[in-house]
């Protein structure tokens, strides 16, 4: 979920709005694509808007 709330606002030091320092999972990681759409699924489904 985190993930997928720094790929919607973006980290700083990259131009958005996020002061994370790291992404919490590495894009290279193997089930990158699938947690951060899981993590947006999760958001949706509890009602979370950017």
């Amino acid at each position: 979920m985190e993930q997928a709330i720094i790929e919607q606002q973006g980290l700083a030091k990259n131009g958005g709005k996020l002061t994370n320092k790291i992404n919490s999972i590495a894009p290279c990681n193997s089930i990158y694509k699938e947690a951060v759409e899981y993590g947006r699924q999760v958001l949706q489904a509890i009602g979370f808007t950017w």
